[in-house]
Protein backbone atom coordinates (compact mmCIF):
# COMPACT_ATOMS: atom_id res chain seq x y z
CA UNK A 1 0.00 0.00 0.00
CA UNK A 2 2.59 2.57 1.29
CA UNK A 3 5.01 1.34 -1.80
CA UNK A 4 2.66 3.36 -3.97
CA UNK A 5 2.83 6.38 -2.25
CA UNK A 6 6.61 6.28 -2.10
CA UNK A 7 6.64 6.21 -5.83
CA UNK A 8 4.28 9.05 -6.32
CA UNK A 9 6.74 11.13 -3.46
CA UNK A 10 9.96 9.85 -5.37
CA UNK A 11 8.60 11.31 -8.41
CA UNK A 12 8.36 14.27 -7.76
CA UNK A 13 10.54 16.41 -9.91
CA UNK A 14 12.64 18.79 -8.00
CA UNK A 15 12.33 21.88 -10.06
CA UNK A 16 13.29 24.20 -7.23
CA UNK A 17 14.28 24.20 -3.33
CA UNK A 18 10.46 24.17 -2.77
CA UNK A 19 9.75 20.75 -4.56
CA UNK A 20 13.21 19.24 -2.46
CA UNK A 21 11.56 20.02 0.63
CA UNK A 22 8.26 19.10 0.12
CA UNK A 23 9.90 15.48 -1.15
CA UNK A 24 12.08 15.31 2.02
CA UNK A 25 9.21 16.22 4.28
CA UNK A 26 6.84 13.58 2.52
CA UNK A 27 9.70 10.90 2.63
CA UNK A 28 10.01 11.85 6.54
CA UNK A 29 6.15 11.15 6.95
CA UNK A 30 5.95 7.95 4.91
CA UNK A 31 8.54 6.57 6.74
CA UNK A 32 6.98 7.66 10.08
CA UNK A 33 3.16 6.35 8.93
CA UNK A 34 4.58 3.03 7.56
CA UNK A 35 5.67 2.24 11.09
CA UNK A 36 2.86 2.94 12.82
CA UNK A 37 0.14 0.37 12.33
CA UNK A 38 -2.95 2.07 14.01
CA UNK A 39 -5.91 3.38 11.81
CA UNK A 40 -5.86 6.98 13.22
CA UNK A 41 -2.19 7.53 12.47
CA UNK A 42 -3.40 6.46 8.71
CA UNK A 43 -5.94 8.77 8.44
CA UNK A 44 -3.90 11.61 9.45
CA UNK A 45 -1.14 9.89 6.98
CA UNK A 46 -3.83 9.80 4.02
CA UNK A 47 -4.95 13.46 4.87
CA UNK A 48 -1.56 14.64 4.95
CA UNK A 49 -0.70 13.27 1.60
CA UNK A 50 -3.73 14.82 -0.22
CA UNK A 51 -2.82 18.29 1.44
CA UNK A 52 1.14 18.29 0.07
CA UNK A 53 -0.57 17.22 -3.27
CA UNK A 54 -3.09 20.22 -3.71
CA UNK A 55 -0.03 22.31 -2.22
CA UNK A 56 2.09 21.28 -4.47
CA UNK A 57 -0.46 21.65 -7.69
CA UNK A 58 -0.79 25.07 -6.03
CA UNK A 59 2.32 26.31 -6.16
CA UNK A 60 3.03 25.74 -9.92
CA UNK A 61 1.26 28.64 -10.83
CA UNK A 62 4.57 30.07 -9.64
CA UNK A 63 7.78 30.11 -11.25
CA UNK A 64 10.29 27.63 -9.37
CA UNK A 65 12.74 30.07 -7.50
CA UNK A 66 9.57 31.88 -6.07
CA UNK A 67 7.90 29.06 -4.65
CA UNK A 68 9.32 28.90 -1.13
CA UNK A 69 8.94 31.84 -0.66
CA UNK A 70 5.53 32.45 -1.32
CA UNK A 71 5.13 29.27 1.39
CA UNK A 72 6.84 31.26 3.59
CA UNK A 73 5.27 34.24 2.99
CA UNK A 74 1.90 31.99 3.18
CA UNK A 75 3.27 30.54 6.01
CA UNK A 76 3.64 33.65 8.28
CA UNK A 77 -0.29 34.60 7.79
CA UNK A 78 -0.94 30.54 9.14
CA UNK A 79 -2.52 29.52 5.63
CA UNK A 80 0.92 27.49 4.10
CA UNK A 81 -2.00 25.28 3.67
CA UNK A 82 -5.72 25.71 2.80
CA UNK A 83 -8.37 24.17 0.81
CA UNK A 84 -8.62 27.58 -1.41
CA UNK A 85 -5.21 26.31 -3.01
CA UNK A 86 -7.55 23.55 -4.38
CA UNK A 87 -9.73 25.95 -6.70
CA UNK A 88 -6.26 27.71 -7.30
CA UNK A 89 -4.57 23.89 -8.61
CA UNK A 90 -4.97 24.06 -12.02
CA UNK A 91 -7.17 20.87 -12.13
CA UNK A 92 -10.36 20.54 -13.75
CA UNK A 93 -13.58 20.82 -11.99
CA UNK A 94 -14.16 17.27 -11.95
CA UNK A 95 -11.35 15.97 -10.29
CA UNK A 96 -11.45 19.24 -7.89
CA UNK A 97 -14.66 17.47 -6.77
CA UNK A 98 -13.58 14.26 -6.11
CA UNK A 99 -10.41 15.51 -4.54
CA UNK A 100 -12.07 17.57 -2.00
CA UNK A 101 -14.73 15.11 -1.45
CA UNK A 102 -12.52 11.99 -0.68
CA UNK A 103 -10.28 15.15 1.29
CA UNK A 104 -13.84 15.70 3.33
CA UNK A 105 -14.13 12.06 4.19
CA UNK A 106 -10.92 11.28 5.46
CA UNK A 107 -10.65 14.00 7.68
CA UNK A 108 -13.77 13.02 9.02
CA UNK A 109 -11.26 10.00 10.43
CA UNK A 110 -9.10 12.68 11.94
CA UNK A 111 -11.27 15.18 13.84
CA UNK A 112 -13.54 14.00 16.76
CA UNK A 113 -16.51 13.11 14.27
CA UNK A 114 -19.08 10.01 14.96
CA UNK A 115 -17.36 8.60 11.91
CA UNK A 116 -14.12 8.78 14.08
CA UNK A 117 -15.55 7.63 17.25
CA UNK A 118 -17.67 4.65 15.99
CA UNK A 119 -15.10 2.89 13.62
CA UNK A 120 -12.31 2.31 11.27
CA UNK A 121 -11.98 3.93 8.15
CA UNK A 122 -13.73 1.71 5.89
CA UNK A 123 -10.86 0.25 3.30
CA UNK A 124 -12.41 1.51 0.11
CA UNK A 125 -11.85 4.77 1.50
CA UNK A 126 -8.22 4.44 1.33
CA UNK A 127 -8.54 2.69 -2.30
CA UNK A 128 -9.86 6.21 -3.02
CA UNK A 129 -7.41 8.14 -1.14
CA UNK A 130 -4.70 6.52 -3.14
CA UNK A 131 -6.36 7.32 -6.62
CA UNK A 132 -6.79 11.10 -5.65
CA UNK A 133 -2.90 11.16 -4.48
CA UNK A 134 -2.49 9.10 -8.05
CA UNK A 135 -4.44 11.78 -9.23
CA UNK A 136 -2.67 15.06 -7.71
CA UNK A 137 1.11 13.80 -7.92
CA UNK A 138 0.80 13.10 -11.38
CA UNK A 139 -1.97 15.25 -13.09
CA UNK A 140 0.32 17.18 -15.84
CA UNK A 141 -2.78 19.70 -16.76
Amino acid sequence: MWDDVRRAVEAIEEQSEYERSVKAFALKVLDSCKRSGDRLTLACCLKLFIEIGIQMRYMRRFPPEARLDVLKRRGRRGVSFNMSMLERSGLPGPYKRRVLRTYLKVSSYVHPSPEAMTGDMPDDLVTEVFEVLSLLYSFRG
